[in-house]
């Protein structure tokens, strides 16, 4: 499924927390999981250990406050009421170890962040191995571990010195990964949609400007001329020409451009190829020497 969170807070027997365990386990998805006072028996704290030890999505898990088998000795009701009862004894309390397994999953387990354990009793054996998962089995993703009360000052300060030391290189870690979003250059990243041909103008013209200038000159043999303004005789007709055009003397002024013409070497018998003139207005005069196209 694609469950993200899940929080139960009923009572699970054995069966049902076998059945969930089942689905943690295998949860490709879930990464919250509260089981917080869901009386639940150090055997039940097992199967969801063994569960955790091949979870890759979990990174918070809540498991306080269970039943009185495995309550810490310093809550009072459940402390006076098992030796009211006479059903248990503190050297049988100090057999079980309820934590242990969950904490020997960790040595596996590299999603956790976040593990809540309060009102379950604790030795000092637990967090011993608690510590080597960090420096032994180099478990840098668990963090925060919340339980109550140590008999050992000396393992307490131990066990948060090395989540503090995860902590910092989580947040390096984080720090890292958003340092390389947020200064990389955007020019670098590859285009897409509509601005993938999209480039500034003057960039544009100034590319083009450089690619004119760079291309070989081999094509032209001659450069083209520039235009220049001359008299071209135009057909006469008698004496109405000589009366229309008075003193022009039958010349009209036409702007007359020579092409470049150029030629390959490797066939000589090859047609003469033409340069791309500018757009220009040519004489209008049938017998060019040069046998440029008339155009008006």
């Amino acid at each position: 499924t694609q469950l993200k969170s899940l929080e139960l807070q009923i009572p699970l027997s054995e069966e049902a927390v076998t059945a969930l365990a089942a689905g943690i386990s295998g949860a490709t998805f879930l990464s919250k999981l509260s089981l917080r006072g869901c009386s639940m028996s150090a055997e039940s704290l097992r199967i969801i250990g063994n569960a955790l030890a091949g979870n890759s999505t979990l990174m918070s898990l809540d498991l306080s406050h269970q039943s009185h088998e495995v309550a810490h000795p310093l809550c009072g009701s459940h402390w006076r009421s098992r030796l009211s009862t006479g059903r248990t004894s503190s050297i049988g309390l100090l057999s079980r170890r309820p934590l242990l397994p969950v904490f020997e999953a960790l040595h596996r387990n590299r999603t956790l962040q976040e593990l809540i354990v309060l009102g379950i009793d604790i030795f000092n054996s637990d967090v011993e191995e608690l510590c080597a998962c960090v420096e032994r089995s180099g478990n840098h993703v668990i963090c925060h571990v919340r339980h109550t009360g140590l008999n050992s000052e000396p393992l307490a300060i131990k066990l948060e010195s090395l989540l503090s030391q995860n902590r910092s290189k989580c947040r390096g870690d984080l720090f890292a990964r958003t340092a390389v979003v947020k200064h990389s250059d955007p020019i670098q990243l590859p285009p897409s949609g509509k601005d993938k041909d999209a480039r500034p103008k003057p960039q544009a013209q100034m590319e083009n400007k450089i690619k004119e200038c760079t291309e070989p000159m081999s094509n032209c043999q001659t450069p083209a001329t520039p235009a220049v303004l001359g008299k071209v005789k135009t057909p006469g007709k008698g004496k109405n020409n000589e009366k229309n055009d008075g003193e022009q003397d039958g010349c009209v002024f036409a702007r007359v451009v020579t092409t470049a013409v150029s030629v390959s070497s490797d066939s000589i018998d090859a047609s003469p190829t033409l340069a791309t003139p500018p757009p220009i207005f040519y004489s209008p005069c049938e017998s060019c020497p040069l046998q440029c196209v008339a155009s008006l």
